[in-house]
């Protein structure tokens, strides 16, 4: 196969990938289950299906900071002690309910199901993955 076909045929596949990513999209926002994953050492989180569909309205990209911002203050001192147990590799498991604040003002109930995929030599968490319904 010649350079100008290998081009073509990963340009397809590129194409195909976003296809088929968008559709699982499209299809988890319609039930509202949004998958992430969240590197630990760099606190980034990867949002693997688009989370500011739920979110935020903006174009604003809801990185873990900004998720905690949105946290309703009310909710915030619930949530943090379940927050940092599983960031601290006390329990392998997370689920908390409460309130975000999008960008439009709206209140919106969260159920966030978390669990630690791997850890270090030291039982420190590196990932974490889990789904926001």
């Amino acid at each position: 196969m010649d350079d100008e076909k290998k081009i073509n045929k990963s340009d397809d596949l590129k194409s195909d990938f976003e296809k088929l990513r968008l559709h699982y999209a499209l299809i988890l926002e319609s039930v509202k289950i949004l998958p992430w994953e969240l590197d630990v050492s760099a606190m980034e989180m990867n949002n693997v299906f688009g989370m500011n569909i739920l979110f935020s309205e903006s174009n604003e990209k809801v990185n873990f900071s900004k998720w905690l911002e949105m946290i309703y203050p009310e909710d915030r001192e619930l949530v943090l002690p379940s927050v940092k147990s599983i960031l601290d590799g006390e329990v392998n498991e997370s689920v908390i309910e409460y309130r975000i604040k999008k960008d439009t003002g709206d209140l919106i109930w969260l159920k966030t199901t978390a669990k630690i995929r791997s850890r270090d030599e030291n039982g420190k968490p590196l990932i974490i993955t889990g789904i926001n319904q």
